[in-house]
């Protein structure tokens, strides 16, 4: 409840927090700040948004790696980083079709920075758009 789900990896809530599933163990590498930079760095966010969770059983988190839910080998950027990069792209793109439909123009005038999409001298937050961006699948 508050949040918004736009892919197994990536959520947004009602206050503007950007939460990614991360289904390797954190051991002192930097893995999760690592993946959540990616996140952040592709989907536009504020760094102050990002939130880390541990992603919850199923294959759908297995590294590609091993083919199993595994961390070792250095494996968490290589393995995650295409489908986390994936994830927040594609919600970017969901956040920028709902502000651009709100302002009734084209979705590649506006530009996303800082959790806000952006047109002209207008914004809007992730917050503010977050649930109509996640019925546009």
């Amino acid at each position: 409840d508050g949040e918004q789900v736009f892919d197994a990896y990536l959520k947004i809530g009602r206050d503007g927090m950007v939460t990614i599933a991360v289904p390797q163990a954190e051991t002192g590498q930097g893995a999760w700040t690592g993946l959540a930079q990616i996140a952040a760095d592709e989907l536009g966010a504020a760094w102050e948004q990002m939130a880390i969770e541990p992603a919850p059983p199923g294959d759908t988190y297995n590294n590609a790696l091993f083919g199993t839910r595994l961390t070792a080998e250095s494996s968490s950027i290589r393995a995650f980083h295409a489908p986390i990069a994936r994830a927040a792209g594609d919600a970017r793109g969901m956040l920028v079709r709902a502000a651009a439909a709100r302002w009734a123009i084209d979705a590649d005038e506006c530009g996303v920075g800082g959790g806000f999409v952006r047109h002209g001298g207008k914004m809007l937050s992730f917050a503010d758009l977050a649930e109509d961006a996640g019925r546009l699948r």
